[in-house]
């Protein structure tokens, strides 16, 4: 009996012995639990979160920038849009003041295409590019303003 008892106690000892501690309360058991591993694991945890918060802070920073920008642009090229109608506006009682003058239908055909091609500034996605179309636009629209100055002296 003291056999049986011997070896059933160094059964029990080779199972203890061999198990490895584990921080996930889900496995391993009574035995194998380890209250410092499970600690460490929430800290583990704990810290990963801080960084996915932190990182989400960040982009949401950029963000609000990147919108903030978006805005200033749309009002840049909303503010070069009124300026070019001013403009045009502008050149159209000049040339009707030329309408007797045989130049004057030159000019108002370049200020009608001037007029078409400004329309078709919305039809460009990016705002870089509309800022930039609108000011080849305004810089056209200058040099027909000088023409017409020009023609109404003669």
């Amino acid at each position: 009996m003291q056999v049986k008892l011997i070896l059933s106690a160094l059964a029990l000892t080779s199972l203890l012995s061999g198990c490895a501690t584990t921080d996930d309360p889900r496995q391993g058991g009574l035995f194998s639990y380890s209250p410092e591993k499970y600690e460490q694991r929430i800290a583990d945890r704990q810290a990963q979160l801080y960084a996915i918060e932190t990182e989400q802070r960040s982009t949401e920073a950029e963000t609000a920038k990147l919108v903030q920008l978006e805005q200033k642009k749309q009002t840049e090229v909303r503010k070069l849009k009124q300026q070019l109608a001013a403009s045009q506006r502008k050149l159209d009682k000049q040339l009707a003041n030329l309408q007797s003058k045989p130049q004057s239908k030159a000019l108002q055909q370049k200020s009608t295409e001037l007029k078409q091609q400004s329309a078709r500034v919305d039809e460009l996605k990016d705002l870089e590019a509309q800022k930039q179309e609108i000011k080849r636009l305004q810089s056209q629209l200058k040099e027909l303003e000088l023409e017409a100055d020009a023609l109404s002296r003669l």
